[in-house]
């Protein structure tokens, strides 16, 4: 048996080869032959179960002895399976933006209703500020009058990072209601970082053991700038 397992350009019309024989060109070939299997029921399975599972698949065919000439074909084979994982996840997040931003909008419905000063509502998008974004732009055109705070752990109950979104009408803003120090004081237990306009702002905090207090003390401040 004989398997080049490497080749690369070393100067202009030079190219260094290397190449392995006898038994390890037979566990190279073997190798491949795991790999490509491996990688072609990959393809086959449902995205949600294919997700977790490209990283290591990736990493392991990168760092595998096998054929030079098979190595980028299997690469790009699971390369291929990622873009379908991540336009089905896209779709998903899509639509679970648009009931995101449904439930806001309800939510905002009934603290109007309530005479509320303000609003602090969970989203639960993950830290994609650019669809929490577009909960907080729904939500200030629908409801131009309340100051609105969108807020969103990394995953729901994790205790891990969470991202406070906040927007603030001129009036309220005028008050004395300025969204970075909204957030800051929102995230001031966890340490939270951000920043932003006097109208609209993010910031974002590693970790938050208790979203509920978090809620809390973005309502007090508000409270305490509104009245």
């Amino acid at each position: 048996s004989f398997v080049i397992t490497e080749e690369t350009a070393i100067a202009k019309g030079v190219r260094r080869m290397v190449a392995v024989t006898r038994g390890a060109a037979a566990s190279a070939e073997k190798k491949g032959a795991e790999l490509a299997s491996r990688v072609k029921s990959l393809a086959g399975t449902a995205l949600s179960e294919a997700a977790p599972l490209l990283g290591s698949l990736r990493e392991e065919v990168d760092a595998s002895e096998i054929s030079a000439g098979l190595k980028p074909v299997l690469r790009d084979e699971v390369t291929a399976v990622g873009k379908k994982v991540m336009e089905k996840k896209k779709k998903e997040m899509a639509a679970l933006t648009d009931v995101r931003i449904q439930s806001a909008k309800e939510a905002a419905q009934q603290a109007i209703s309530e005479g509320a000063k303000s609003l602090v509502h969970v989203v639960s998008l993950g830290l994609d500020a650019k669809l929490i974004n577009k909960v907080v732009n729904a939500v200030s055109k629908d409801y131009p009058e309340l100051p609105f705070m969108a807020v969103s752990e990394e995953e729901p109950g994790s205790k891990g990072a969470v991202l406070c979104v906040s927007w603030i009408p001129k009036q309220q803003v005028e008050a004395g209601l300025i969204a970075s120090e909204w957030n800051s004081a929102a995230l001031a237990k966890w340490g939270g970082k951000g920043g932003g306009k006097p109208n609209s702002a993010q910031a974002r905090a590693t970790t938050c053991d208790d979203l509920e207090a978090l809620k809390q003390s973005a309502r007090e401040f508000a409270t305490t700038k509104l009245t």
